[in-house]
C-alpha cells in the first residue's frame, strides 16, 4: 500500500468492546469511528487491541483529526453502512 493522509471529522464513535479471537482462544479489543472528509465522505474506521486502547478515549465525537499509517480495505457492505 502507499501512503496516505486522512484529515476527517469524527460523526460518530461505538463503544470500546472485547472479542474472542477464532483460533487462537485469545481476547481482543476493537471500537469504530465514522468519519466524514472535506468533500464529504463517509468512512468508518476500526481499531483493533492496542490502538482501540490507545485512541478510544483520545477521539472525541465532531473534532477533526489527521489518521495515516494504517491499513486500508474497501469496505464489506454486509457490516457498514457508510456512503
Amino acid at each position: 500500500q502507499s501512503q496516505w493522509t486522512l484529515k476527517a471529522r469524527v460523526t460518530t464513535k461505538g463503544q470500546l468492546r472485547s472479542f474472542s479471537r477464532r483460533g487462537s482462544g485469545g481476547e481482543g479489543k476493537v471500537f469504530h469511528v465514522e468519519l466524514l472528509d472535506a468533500p464529504g465522505g463517509e468512512i468508518r474506521a476500526s481499531f483493533f487491541n492496542d490502538a482501540a486502547t490507545k485512541f478510544a478515549d483520545m477521539l472525541q465525537v465532531g473534532k477533526v483529526y489527521t489518521f495515516s499509517k494504517g491499513s486500508v480495505k474497501v469496505a464489506n457492505r454486509n457490516y457498514n453502512s457508510c456512503n
